[in-house]
């Protein structure tokens, strides 16, 4: 191998820093995974979509905010903040939460892709049926996020929400996003 290195000159010293630097690079990511992995809680994450299926929004809520998990955080935030759409409380809590994956000196890159990348995924398509008052009469998932309680969770909100202007018996898809925005 060192032979091969020798034969190659000048240009295997780049090659050599580069392959060094790409190594670094994904054993940092695989910890950063792995560490996250080890904080993440599915349990008060299912306790409070539980909660939240029940009606038991602030027991929901208060699970969250003791939690570790920064889903459960933000859950957490968006029931604390019912005055505001569901996904805006939820924005904002994302903001909240990124605050940790902010870049640290000795970690310039930070992990706010990661977050990214999960909050992109979190998508349910609800189809609503709405009487004349707005209130839903039929909710059902027109597009699944591919998590059954996420799923659940979304048409428990769709079923509590309230739509300006319907005319009765009017069909309406309506998106339960989770989005980050720079």
């Amino acid at each position: 191998m060192l032979e091969l290195f020798h034969k190659g000159g000048p240009i295997m010293w780049p090659l050599l820093i580069l392959s060094v630097v790409a190594l670094t690079v994904v054993l940092e990511r695989i910890l950063f995974i792995a560490r996250e992995r080890a904080r993440r809680s599915a349990a008060d994450v299912d306790e409070m979509l539980t909660q939240v299926e029940r009606g038991d929004l602030d027991t929901a809520a208060n699970t969250g905010i003791s939690s570790r998990d920064f889903v459960a955080r933000a859950l957490a935030y968006a029931l604390t903040h019912r005055e505001r759409s569901f996904s805006e409380a939820m924005l904002r809590a994302a903001k909240l939460g990124a605050e940790a994956f902010q870049p640290r000196p000795d970690d310039p890159h930070g992990a706010n892709e990661e977050l990214r990348v999960f909050i992109r995924g979190g998508i349910v398509m609800l189809r609503l049926t709405v009487d004349g008052s707005g209130r839903p009469t039929a909710v059902s998932i027109a597009k699944s996020s591919g998590y059954p309680r996420l799923d659940r969770a979304a048409t428990g909100a769709g079923r509590r929400c309230r739509v300006r202007d319907a005319a009765p018996g009017s069909h309406l898809d309506a998106p339960v996003r989770f989005n980050l925005r720079d």
